[in-house]
């Protein structure tokens, strides 16, 4: 909850301040730093909890690699980037050359936080990972407000505060990690080549994911490239949509390390329960979404951005489709079946890539969204169907909530630990569908 309010807060300050324009340019750094972190960090970090969980890899071994990779990774990632960001002004916006310094360091650090934060998920730390997830909110909200207030606030002031942020989250997960930190541990060739062998595919099949929205944003660019209110517009709907995945996305590392240490009937029952809770939250929040669209946009960013409404109501339902999608992708990865996912994903980004650019011409930043919705649709579907042809998931199954996941989540949220392990202990028959299944819960 502190995530979205502090998300929120510093995105209405941002619209509000900046404008469309401001805010497009913005975007457009911060979903190319996203991009670039994922893409450089080669899965190894989602590698490791597989590793970590299922091979038992000891954590010291995992945490020295991957320093050892960040600190070489780092110096030519940042030199990379700088170098594109000031010879592409055109494309970026005029910006300084000292701000693209700052931005590229902000991404190396990034780069440090997709590597090393699969630790702390592999551990299930949940708090832990919430510290390092609020930190840069804090920073970009307490920043945006003081500039706003100065009249300071541009697009480099908020780059600017989104590096700051970067540094803080990787500063604060290396504190967290300081028992399991130490680069006297010996080199180990043979791991980091196991690691890759798995990580490049769970970084083929996460790098088709991001593309599938981050290039759709960044080809919306392209199409527009006169200005970036068109961006800005269709930026502050994603960011409205990607609320309704925020639970499900949060859940998603630890749903994948769990995984990695349970299977047989036990794994599918906790898969088809995490689906059914995650298809009630899409639809419930979509629908939200979609009929309180434009109070949502006018409350936080002011009548200037209401056109971005065309594009919020198909998004909704788009990040719900992906969140029942990521629920199997995760079942896939804790298997070593990450794969698979690969021809999934790649056929999620054609998809979306396709469409925004046929679409987009005639329909504008509506024409993008409805490219997401499709591609997000075909993942989720393609998706489930391959879990029920290898782990037997039934699709029946992972669509409502039945009773005993009702009082399973009530009993989370108000019960307390001795009913929860009341309701482990005397499941429910779920009649749903005509059959006495025990769901064990998650």
């Amino acid at each position: 909850m502190l995530v979205v309010a502090t998300g929120v807060a510093s995105s209405v300050i941002l619209a509000r301040a900046m404008g469309p324009d401001g805010v497009g340019q913005f975007g457009l750094f911060r979903r190319l730093a996203t991009l670039v972190a994922a893409g450089t960090s080669l899965g190894l970090g989602s590698a490791s909890i597989y590793f970590l969980n299922n091979r038992r890899i000891p954590v010291s071994e995992i945490t020295a690699l991957l320093l050892r990779v960040l600190l070489i990774v780092a110096v030519p990632l940042v030199a990379g980037l700088w170098l594109v960001v000031v010879t592409c002004r055109t494309y970026f916006g005029d910006v300084p050359s000292w701000l693209a310094l700052v931005f590229s360091v902000g991404v190396a650090a990034l780069l440090g936080t997709a590597l090393l934060r699969a630790v702390l998920a592999a551990g299930l730390m949940a708090r832990r990972m919430v510290v390092v997830d609020v930190l840069p909110g804090l920073v970009m909200l307490g920043g945006a407000a003081v500039l706003a207030i100065c009249g300071w606030l541009t697009a480099a002031g908020a780059i600017a505060l989104f590096a700051a942020g970067a540094l803080g989250n990787c500063t604060m997960l290396l504190w967290f990690l300081r028992p399991h930190l130490g680069l006297s541990v010996r080199f180990q060739w043979g791991l980091l080549a196991r690691l890759l062998a798995y990580g490049m595919k769970l970084y083929a099949a996460n790098l088709l994911l991001l593309g599938a929205s981050t290039l759709t944003l960044m080809l919306l660019r392209y199409l527009t490239v006169e200005s970036f209110t068109e961006v800005g517009l269709y930026g502050r709907a994603v960011a409205i949509a990607t609320l309704v995945a925020l639970l499900p996305r949060a859940v998603s590392p630890l749903l994948y390390a769990k995984w990695a240490g349970v299977t047989g009937l036990e794994r599918r029952g906790q898969v088809e329960m995490t689906a059914r809770v995650n298809v009630s939250y899409g639809l419930i929040t979509s629908l939200v979404v979609i009929f309180a669209g434009k109070y949502i946009i006018w409350l936080m960013y002011g009548r200037a951005f209401m056109p971005a409404q065309s594009a919020l109501a198909v998004l909704g339902p788009a990040v719900g489709a992906m969140s029942l999608c990521a629920v199997f992708n995760n079942l896939l990865a804790s298997d070593g079946r990450a794969g698979m996912s690969i021809w999934i994903f790649a056929g999620n980004a054609a998809i979306a890539i396709a469409g925004t650019w046929f679409l987009v011409p005639v329909l504008g930043i509506r024409g993008a969204a409805i490219a997401v919705l499709g591609a997000n649709t075909f993942a989720a579907v393609v998706m489930m169907l391959v879990c029920w042809k290898i782990y037997g998931v039934r699709p029946q199954r992972c669509l409502l909530l039945c009773r005993t996941d009702m009082r399973y989540i009530a009993s989370a949220l108000f019960g307390g630990g001795k009913n929860r392990k009341q309701v482990r202990q005397q499941p429910e028959s779920d009649e749903q569908d005509g059959q006495s299944v025990h769901v064990p819960p998650t």
